[in-house]
């Protein structure tokens, strides 16, 4: 009866930490990314012979396009008002509208496509884990302190969709993603992008942010 009665406590005791596991669960810290640095439009153009085959059998594309270097993103920090030397004119803060889509409208062109390059901050402070969202209109690639992460690469029914599972250092983040566009097209630029942590971490855990200074680390004193 004894070992009996000592079970049932136990069971007793270990309900209420189930319930609050599951809690933890429905209760998942989600946040919208709504504030960005734009760079405009930068014009880009097909090679000559993008038709012709490599010799892997395979043609200059605009997945190609896209992944091609315009620019070092490894050092890309810009802040708001900063000269954006490679597309002549300044990086400027934009916000998403109400339901999280951020959505730009395309300027003049006088080539077939462009890049547009937005820049925000993830600062972890705490090592952390979560998953990183975008559902986007055009095809684009995701870099994080200008490693790329991949990115959307076709769009089905005018939406494409990207996830990728992150694990943080305490560090300010460059999140930086590149959107190739149809000039012609008259569709506007438009994505949303989400931060989802992990049950064991909080809001407070991280701040999304369109400011570039953080915190000096033993990196910098070296």
């Amino acid at each position: 009866m004894k070992i009996l009665k000592r079970s049932f406590l136990i069971i007793m005791m270990a309900l209420p930490m189930l319930g609050f596991s599951q809690e933890l669960n429905a209760n998942s810290e989600k946040s919208t990314i709504n504030e960005w640095l734009y760079s405009g439009s930068v014009n880009v153009r097909m090679p000559l012979a993008n038709d012709d085959k490599d010799v892997n059998a395979k043609s200059f594309d605009e997945k190609t396009l896209l992944k091609f270097n315009h620019i070092e993103l490894s050092k890309l920090r810009p802040s708001d008002g900063e000269v954006a030397a490679f597309a002549n004119r300044k990086w400027e803060s934009v916000k998403s509208d109400k339901e999280g889509f951020l959505n730009i409208k395309k300027e003049g062109h006088s080539t077939p496509y462009q890049i547009h390059y937005f820049v925000s901050y993830i600062e972890a402070n705490r090592w952390l884990k979560g998953t990183l969202s975008i559902e986007s209109s055009e095809i684009m690639e995701v870099y994080l302190n200008g490693k790329s992460m991949g990115g959307i690469y076709s769009i089905d029914d005018n939406s494409g969709t990207f996830k990728k599972d992150l694990k943080l250092e305490k560090c300010n983040y460059t999140l930086v993603i590149k959107v190739l566009s149809k000039a012609k097209d008259s569709k506007k630029v438009k994505f949303k992008t989400t931060l989802k942590l992990d049950d064991a971490f909080s809001q407070k855990d991280v701040t999304l942010t369109t400011n570039p200074e953080h915190y000096m680390d033993i990196a910098h004193v070296l």
